[in-house]
Order: C-alpha cells, then sequence, then structure tokens
C-alpha cells in the first residue's frame, strides 16, 4: 500500500501540469494509500471503503501522538477533490488547491513512513 501510496503521489505530479482535477485525485489516493498501510499495520484491518478508512485513520491520529490529528481532517478534506475528478466533471478545481493537495499529501506521507518505523 504505501508504495502505491509513492505511486500515486508521482502521478499527481505528473498530472498536475495536464489536469488540477487529475493532480488532486492522486493526491488524494497518495494519503489514503497511506492512510491503510497504517491501519492495517497497527490495527491489522483494512476497511474497503473510503468512508471506512477515513473515520477508522481519523481515530487512530486521536489514539497515536505521532500521528496529528489534523491528518485526519486532511484526509477527509481533500476527498472532495477525489470527488469532483470522479463525479463533478463541471467543477474545475484550481491549481494553487491541486498544488497544496500534492503538497499535503507529500507531508502525509513522509509522517506515515516515520510513523510506520516507530509502530
Amino acid at each position: 500500500m504505501l508504495r502505491q501510496a509513492e505511486k500515486d503521489l508521482q502521478f499527481a505530479n505528473l498530472m498536475f501540469k495536464h489536469s488540477a482535477n487529475e493532480a488532486g485525485r492522486y493526491a488524494y489516493m497518495a494519503a489514503f494509500n497511506a492512510a491503510q498501510a497504517a491501519l492495517v499495520q497497527v490495527r491489522g484491518i483494512g476497511p474497503k471503503t473510503h468512508k471506512g478508512v477515513r473515520s477508522e485513520f481519523g481515530k487512530l491520529c486521536k489514539e497515536h501522538p505521532d500521528l496529528n490529528p489534523e491528518m485526519g481532517h486532511f484526509l477527509a478534506s481533500v476527498y472532495r477533490l477525489k470527488e469532483v475528478a470522479d463525479y463533478r466533471y463541471e467543477i474545475e478545481v484550481p491549481g494553487e488547491e491541486a498544488k497544496a493537495a500534492i503538497d499535503n499529501a507529500a507531508e502525509f506521507l513522509t509522517t506515515i513512513k516515520s510513523f510506520l518505523k516507530l509502530a
């Protein structure tokens, strides 16, 4: 899952110059896959839905001091970018928002990697 998160982050960066919507979707997927990896390693579970991962990861962030609760908020908020890319074709994500999502997803992934070494 971490390998997929890294690939998603690479795709987000590649897609940024072509489509902010797609870049935002891949930024979310990078964070989603990193969160899922943390849940599998720490709790032995991998929720099957996006909502389940967001909910369980939010709880995990509150339980572990090495994870900032804001990470759970980021995962929930950036999900909107995936929804726009998948279902709301008439909406264009601003480039600045997509770039911020990519940068935050990179930081998210770095934090999860460090956390998993400690867990």
